[in-house]
């Protein structure tokens, strides 16, 4: 079996995306004021046109079209934002397990 050694800052930023991610899914299945559904032009604002196209072009994100206008789902731009950094938590993995 391989054994992959992690700084403890990497691990604790690892540990607290997630939390921060179920904590926000959570959120959203509890309360029904969160607003779930957001427009483009808000998800742009928060995380820029680059990243949020990108994550549609890839699927980590899907578009709906509610009343004549797209619409996305906050909860998977939040999802998208916290886990769309991991390839470089992945590119640090690599370099401390060998």
């Amino acid at each position: 079996m391989d054994q992959c050694t992690l700084p403890i800052n990497l691990l604790q930023q690892i540990i607290a995306d997630s939390i921060e991610i179920g904590y926000d899914k959570a959120m959203e299945d509890h309360n029904e004021a969160t607003k779930v559904e957001v427009s483009k032009q808000w998800a742009y604002k928060k995380y820029s046109r680059k990243l949020v196209d990108r994550w549609i072009e890839i699927g980590i994100v899907k578009v709906y079209v509610h009343g004549g206008h797209d619409k996305l789902n906050r909860h998977e731009l939040f999802k998208a934002h916290k886990t769309y950094n991991w390839h470089i938590h992945k590119i640090k993995i690599e370099k401390y397990s060998k």
